[in-house]
């Protein structure tokens, strides 16, 4: 991440080395075996211990230029310092700030993070993955291998996945090794899922449980997560509960979330749909998509609020807007039913096919309807058995009932018996009494 101003700043030390007369020999030997020292470490990507040993032989040197380009490093390196901290206290805004005059002034790592940033959403009103792919591909452009964490997730099945988190597993594990908490939480991550590395849950525990006891709140968060579905330990919601917590009063959205989720689902503690209310709303307040999405469903069953379609409709509106794929089902739901909005298939199918081409089995059924009745499209039964075939083998019984009339009665395919039969089957051994019925007016039980 240091490579560029190192490069300026050993350009202008080795202009005095060459030029300067008044340098002796006696300081150009030990200048030469400090930089020797520096440029190792450098190559191992050890930047501290780099920075360190470059100072020390720069030290040797008076000249204004020089000093100004060490005060150039050390600059942004406090910079990205100064980012690392506020974002790991959940100080978004700060850490955004931070970032962004670091990255302008061209380091690599300021890049990455603002990267994750947009990604996520953290410090923004929304989510911006295409503008997160950008912001990984500069950095790695800079010779930030760390970044590559960020492109394996921010692409649309890259070919290279494995070798992006290879590399970047290289880099993250020397930079968790200077006790970083977000890249030692990173790092469980790739250890708790086998990227880059050999898979090794236990070791990916270990580290999330330092970088928590130390009060991180991501890594709290994190442990709260594998405690709550038993993730490399064995579930206990009363420590799901009290890691959420400690990441909660640290302000971290998705903790607040957690809490929400506790008292929708009565875990740990008693069930209180008002109080998921108020911890669901801390999170929305940060954008947080998921609690916007759960807000709207509250207000849609009416529980822990006064039912409210248009309520719901609103909150359902702002998680979409942030492409979550449950909102987008909603979405399509409401408006193909008029609720809470006027109704209006064509924006019924526009929500439906966006959370259906993120693979979501009930858009993918509800659009297959809306073709196969020519609601908000062109009636086309060709179309229909495409997305009813979609959400079938993903087991929605409905669409397997739906794609067994259609080769019940050749519409859209050939008719086949044999096939109707078999995705009737299939989705009444699933409880589907429209399918069953089907199966018995055949003989078969």
């Amino acid at each position: 991440m240091w490579v560029l101003p190192l490069v300026i700043l050993l350009g202008s030390v080795l202009w005095f080395v060459l030029k300067k007369e008044r340098i002796s020999p006696e300081t150009q030997a030990r200048f030469t075996a400090l930089k020797a020292q520096a440029d190792l470490f450098a190559e191992k990507l050890e930047w501290k211990h780099a920075l360190e040993k470059y100072q020390e032989a720069y030290s040797l040197i008076s000249d204004e230029v020089v000093q100004d380009s060490i005060s150039s490093i050390n600059h942004r390196f406090d910079l990205l310092e100064s980012g690392m901290r506020a974002y790991n206290q959940v100080d978004y805004k700060e850490a955004m700030a931070s970032f962004q005059v670091a990255a302008n002034l061209n380091l690599a790592e300021a890049y990455t993070m603002l990267g994750f940033m947009h990604y996520w959403g953290h410090g923004l009103d929304a989510i911006d993955r295409t503008k997160a792919g950008e912001l990984f591909e500069k950095a790695v452009s800079l010779g930030d291998d760390k970044a590559n964490l960020g492109l394996a997730s921010s692409e649309k099945n890259p070919v290279n996945k494995e070798d992006l988190y290879r590399r970047a597993s290289k880099a993250i594990i020397q930079r968790a090794e200077e006790k970083e908490p977000f890249w030692k939480v990173r790092l469980a991550g790739l250890y708790q899922d086998g990227n880059g590395v050999q898979k090794d849950v236990q070791k990916g525990i270990s580290l999330l449980k330092e970088a928590a006891q130390a009060g991180n709140p991501q890594a709290q968060l994190n442990l709260g997560f594998a405690f709550h579905y038993g993730n490399g330990v064995q579930k206990n919601y009363q420590e799901t509960e009290r890691l959420y917590r400690l990441a909660a009063d640290q302000g971290h959205p998705a903790a607040e979330f957690n809490m929400g989720i506790l008292y929708r689902d009565g875990l740990s503690v008693q069930q209180n749909f008002a109080e998921a209310y108020n911890w669901f709303e801390r999170a929305a307040k940060k954008g947080f998509a998921n609690a916007e999405f759960e807000i709207g469903l509250l207000y849609y069953n009416g529980t822990g609020v006064k039912k409210d379609d248009t309520e719901a409709v609103k909150w359902y509106l702002k998680a979409a807007e942030q492409e979550y794929t449950l909102a987008e089902r909603s979405l399509g739901i409401m408006y193909a039913n008029g609720y809470g909005v006027k109704k209006d298939d064509t924006e019924a199918v526009k929500w439906y096919r966006k959370a259906a081409n993120k693979g979501n089995a009930t858009a993918q059924l509800n659009l297959g309807i809306m073709y196969a009745n020519g609601r908000g499209v062109k009636r086309d039964y060709t179309e229909a058995v495409k997305w009813y075939r979609k959400a079938a083998d993903q087991g929605n019984a409905s669409a397997q009932n739906n794609l067994g009339v259609m080769y019940a009665r050749g519409t859209g395919v050939n008719k086949n018996e044999n096939e109707a039969i078999n995705w009737f089957k299939k989705a009444a051994a699933q409880g589907n009494v429209n399918a069953k019925n089907s199966l018995r007016s055949r003989g078969i039980n």
